[in-house]
């Protein structure tokens, strides 16, 4: 099973700019609403989720995120819990932490738990101590993906769900960091220049496979 969210369907879309940050994003990673994420918050997850891919066994590595991915990664995921919070609140939806758990040790059982935190940690950039967290956000997508397009195929879902959550965004304001691009409702991502980013930091790698 691939564990897919909002945040690894939109990430091929994410993209870096070259230019620097304006005086009113100094510090600043992203602003939702009326919540601001520090760049500080972000550069604490990097470093978080580059110690843990770095401690995962090699043979479980299949490739390292550079820091520009992780980065990219992180400020999505931060946006996209927020921009669901504020659809939960829209909807008159309540999710539980037990139906979190219930769902998170579900798909343990059923697909084995060290293959999925690694998929989770390398392939989403996610800390291993947010996992849970992440788990939320799939639930979160999958009920919320339901309510609006109940019967629909994985596709119509998907889509459903993207329209829905960039009519979100749009009502409740995000602006991001020109450093990360400008935020773009329609695909629920920053895009800003071709700069497309790198999957694969060659110096990480590397680092990793000294630790056979």
């Amino acid at each position: 099973m691939k564990i897919r969210s909002i945040v690894g369907l939109a990430s091929v879309a994410l993209m870096l700019t070259a230019c620097g940050s304006g005086s009113s994003h100094v510090g600043v990673a992203a602003t939702v609403g009326d919540r601001t994420i520090t760049k500080k918050a972000i550069d604490d997850q990097v470093m978080e989720v580059r110690s843990d891919i770095l401690a995962l066994p090699v043979d479980q590595v299949q490739s390292v995120p550079s820091i520009q991915m992780l980065t990219t990664l992180a400020v999505h995921r931060v946006i996209l819990d927020d921009i669901l919070d504020a659809a939960l609140e829209d909807l008159n939806l309540v999710i539980t932490d037990e139906e979190v758990t219930a769902f998170e040790e579900g798909v343990y059982a059923q697909y084995g738990k060290d293959s999925i935190v690694t998929q989770v940690i390398t392939n989403n950039g996610v800390p291993r101590a947010e996992i849970h967290k992440f788990m939320r956000t799939v639930l979160i997508e999958q009920r919320i993906s339901a309510l609006l397009t109940p019967g629909g195929d994985q596709q119509a879902q998907t889509d459903g769900l993207l329209k829905y959550l960039g009519e979100v965004s749009a009502k409740i304001g995000v602006d991001v960091n020109p450093r990360f691009g400008q935020w773009n409702p329609d695909i629920l991502a920053p895009t800003g220049s071709d700069n497309i980013l790198s999957t694969i930091n060659p110096v990480d790698q590397q680092k990793a496979q000294t630790q056979q």
